[in-house]
């Protein structure tokens, strides 16, 4: 037996090495590419914590209480997300044969960045959406607010230039040859003057407030791009900021979790808009969307708009929020999946606004739910 046993083995040992092979090569060794899918779509109404949602809770009881059913919000404000993961062989052939994938080019995605630097900068650019929604609601309903300075983060790091390796999306810049940091121009009147090739000292945190100081030198070098070459460290910064209204009724927070992106600030501002006021402007729809927002209400062009539309027509929504920068690619896509979801191009908050109000209730149109 155990010469049978041992002739078996070595005529087979080269199919189990060949196979062996065939799925390393198909699944472990990585490729140059990212693979976007269709995410999941998500209700904004557990992420956000408002004030005047218990006070609207409480009048939405009282008025049940009494039978008229309310103001309680019936349908949902939905996010969408895109999905993404680094591409093997076997992704990438089968990306070839799935029309909602789309295979992108990893460096353009990334900008060089680590997996964990580029979801740390989505988180950043999340958190960043969040003040932007409150102060476009805010200014919308005229209610007054604060803007506090919280911090100057860095966002991304550029491969190949001095911050490369010592600074992190995330880190707080404290600040530079002694100059504290508590404006984004502070950085700018910081090197200003400087030349490549001159070192800088750069004081930053990295964690939260109890996380010690920390201190590199860095020498400055030609930005990419810039024209007269302007010397830089290689980072994009930006300022993360709280904002607050003036009245404790009006304030609200916002966790959105693990998603990242800036892409769901016009749909956390159709939430928080709704939770401030005691009309229902989902109409009783499941409204999904995208866009960034900006303090003013203008709605700002995203990435991944088709996959966005293949979601939320999976997720069942009703209609569909775009930028007019994303609006032929979100209307081609919806004609090819045959979506009765109505896709409606927005520019500002109050054009998203406007549509929902003239709707009529879902129960009207379609009867009884």
């Amino acid at each position: 037996m155990r010469g049978k046993g041992w002739r078996w083995f070595r005529a087979a040992w080269p199919a189990f090495v060949a196979l062996a092979l065939t799925i390393a090569i198909w699944f472990a060794i990585p490729l140059p590419y990212i693979v976007y899918e269709p995410g999941p779509t998500a209700d904004t109404a557990p992420m956000v914590a408002a004030e005047a949602t218990a006070a609207a809770n409480e009048a939405s009881e009282a008025s049940d209480a009494a039978g008229d059913g309310g103001d309680a919000s019936e349908g949902a404000f939905l996010l969408t997300t895109v999905r993404w993961a680094y591409a093997n062989v076997f992704a990438y052939v089968l990306s070839h044969f799935d029309p909602d994938a789309e295979l992108l080019d990893k460096a353009l995605v990334t900008r060089g960045a680590s997996r964990t630097d580029y979801v740390q900068r989505q988180r950043l650019q999340m958190r960043s959406s969040h003040g932007d929604a409150l102060e476009a609601v805010y200014r919308e309903l005229g209610v007054p607010y604060e803007v506090k300075t919280e911090q100057i983060v860095v966002f991304s790091v550029l491969e190949g230039l001095s911050a490369d390796g010592v600074l992190r999306p995330g880190d707080r810049l404290l600040s530079i040859d002694g100059r504290p940091i508590e404006r984004e121009e502070d950085v700018r009147s910081a090197l200003e003057g400087k030349s490549a090739g001159e070192d800088v000292r750069v004081t930053y945190r990295r964690g939260g407030d109890r996380e010690p100081e920390r201190e590199a030198s860095l020498t400055l070098r030609s930005l990419p791009g810039s024209d007269p070459p302007r010397p830089g460290m290689g980072i994009a910064y930006g300022l993360l900021q709280t904002v607050e209204s003036v009245d404790p009724a009006y304030r609200a927070e916002i966790q959105a979790g693990s998603i990242g992106g800036p892409s769901a600030g016009l749909m956390f501002a159709l939430e928080l808009y709704d939770r401030f006021t005691d009309f229902d402007y989902t109409r009783g729809y499941r409204v999904a969307g995208t866009g960034e927002i900006s303090p003013d209400g203008k709605v700002g062009t995203i990435g991944g708009v088709a996959h966005k539309v293949a979601g939320a027509h999976r997720s069942g929504a009703d209609v569909f929020f775009v930028p007019p920068g994303n609006a032929e690619a979100a209307k081609a896509k919806a004609a090819a999946l045959g979506t009765a979801m109505d896709v409606v191009v927005v520019s500002t908050l109050r054009e998203a606004l406007d549509y929902l109000s003239s709707l009529p209730p879902k129960e009207m149109r379609t009867g009884a739910r």
